[in-house]
Formats: C-alpha cells, structure tokens, sequence
C-alpha cells in the first residue's frame, strides 16, 4: 500500500509539474512569435537608422533616407499582412459578384450521341449509379445489332420570385465585404502604428548615442 502510495504520488507529482511546463512552453511560444513580429519591423525600419544619424555623420553612398510619413507609406506598401487584407477585400468583392448573378436567367445545352444495341430492360430500372437510364420500347428478343443514336436539346430558366433568397445571399455577401474592409483598415493602422513607434524608437536611440558622444567629447 505505502509502496502504491508513493508512485502515485511520484506520477501526481509529476503531473502536477507538467503543467505549469505546459503553460511555460505556451508562454514562450508566444514571446518567440511576438519576438519574429517584432524582428520583422525592424528588419522592415533598417532603413530608417540613417534618419537617426547626427547632422555631421553623412548616410552611407546608396543609402535611401525616410521621413515618418515616408517610413509609414513603406510599411503600408509592403508589409505582407496588409496585402493579406487587401486579397482578402477582393475576395470578398468577388464573392458579392458571383452572388449577384443569381438573378440572371441560366441556359443549359446539351448534345450527345452514342452507338448501343436495341435492347432495353424489362420492368423497372431503379434509380442508381451504374447502369444509364435506357429509352425505347422493350423487346421479346435479344438484339447484338447497334445503331446510332443522338439527341439535343436546350433548357432556358429564370426564376423571377425566390421570396428574398438572393436578396439575402448578396447581403450576406456585402456584409462579408464589409467586415473584409473594417480587418484590413484595422491592420493597416496596427502595422501604421508599429512602424512609426520603430521609427521613433530608432530616431530616438540616434540621438541617444549623438548626446553620448558629444558627452565623451567634451569630457
């Protein structure tokens, strides 16, 4: 009884301790993503360490110099996520074509021909998969004659009266634009925000190090 007692206090133990292992590793999942977030935003803002630069230290021969403005429309213009959403906003603005086009009437044309025997089923052909429908009188013998055979035909429909339905299938499909509108403006000022907050960042840590190195040369 002791000797059960206590592996099951060792398996409960370590049960125990899995999970807070768990939630460390969860934890340190998110750090990392949030760590390549941000490592991509500055990979993006690399070019903006020039405008940080004291007055007297000339950017290097090629490289380009951004303004807030400028560093936030380069951000805009090429972040992934924001293309992401603008495919997303097209997505959607298709979705509400291929919606609308439930009003217009449908023509269906069909031509066939095909060579078979004469010979048909007797009694009822079931509906299923295997054997096509069969159409002619019913024989009382068994032909191995084939002729040829062939049909056409074309079918107009248009349904003036759905009670609503395609009505509510273009609504559903604009509310979808919408929201696809509404997610995109919203990336587009979350990534807006984070390249301008690099960008001072960067700015300041610029002047940061002009100020200590005016501090070490007067010193």
């Amino acid at each position: 009884m002791d000797g059960a007692d206590s592996m099951s206090g060792i398996h409960g133990g370590r049960a125990w301790s899995g999970w807070p292992e768990k939630q460390a590793a969860l934890a340190a999942a998110s750090l990392v993503a949030s760590l390549a977030k941000a490592a991509a935003l500055l990979l993006l803002v690399t070019y903006f360490c020039a405008a940080g630069m004291p007055q007297d230290e000339a950017p290097a021969s090629g490289a380009r110099v951004f303004t807030l403005k400028e560093a936030v429309n380069f951000a805009l213009a090429n972040y992934p996520a924001v293309k992401a959403a603008e495919e997303q906003i097209a997505a959607a603005q298709g979705g509400v074509a291929l919606a609308r086009t439930g009003y217009l009437p449908r023509v269906d044309a069909l031509w066939q021909s095909n060579r078979a025997t004469r010979n048909n089923v007797f009694g009822l052909l079931l509906p299923q998969s295997v054997i096509s429908p069969i159409s002619g009188p019913v024989l009382t013998s068994i032909s191995m004659g084939s002729v040829w055979g062939s049909a056409g035909g074309v079918l107009f429909s248009w349904e003036p009266l759905d009670f609503g339905y395609r009505h509510a299938t273009v609504k559903a499909a604009q509310a979808a634009e919408s929201q696809a509108s509404a997610e995109a403006g919203l990336t587009r000022l979350g990534v807006a925000a984070k390249a301008a907050a690099a960008f001072l960042n960067l700015l300041a840590a610029g002047q940061r190090c002009a100020l200590r190195a005016g501090g070490r040369g007067t010193a």
